[in-house]
């Protein structure tokens, strides 16, 4: 191959790594471009309203929510399956009593992927990305002025 040839293999490459770098240099959370749409605000903009929510301990707890949650600790993510057949209105995500998201809605029969980056605790923390530190003991949705239990497991 001549070197003309290289140099505009070599031009190429670095186009497609701008490009793939750009992308990734967003102020929303998780790597990916999110489905829901609040989960597509700036980072900046979840944090604080993440801030001004407090855990709803006070709050009468309800079993029997048809859903599930699965960590993937790989993807970073928290999703949350809404398995009834109502939709959720203002919905707030807890995880370990500490991080909150909020999702104005969870329609009937979907699940939310929550990346750990949009899940923050009153003090502006996301959830730790180390899993061998951090760990997903309980997942919470609160909801109608009532916290409900979301079972937990861990995906493969």
């Amino acid at each position: 191959m001549n070197a003309k040839h290289n140099g505009l293999c070599v031009a190429a490459g670095l186009v497609a790594l701008g490009a793939v770098l750009a992308g990734g240099c967003t102020d929303t959370p998780g790597m990916l471009r999110n489905q829901d749409a609040s989960l597509r605000r700036p980072t900046s903009v979840i944090r604080a309203d993440a801030a001004q929510r407090v855990y709803p301990s006070e709050a009468p707890r309800v079993r029997g929510l048809a859903s599930r949650s699965q960590i993937g600790y790989m993807a970073k993510t928290v999703e949350v399956a809404n398995l009834s057949t109502e939709d959720w209105e203002n919905v707030e995500v807890w995880v370990n009593k500490q991080f909150v998201v909020f999702l104005p809605r969870i329609e009937k029969g979907t699940l939310r992927a929550i990346p750990f980056d949009a899940m923050f605790d009153r003090d502006g923390r996301h959830i730790p990305k180390n899993s061998r530190t951090f760990v997903v003991e309980t997942v919470e949705v609160f909801m109608g002025g009532k916290l409900h239990d979301v079972k937990v497991t861990v995906a493969l």
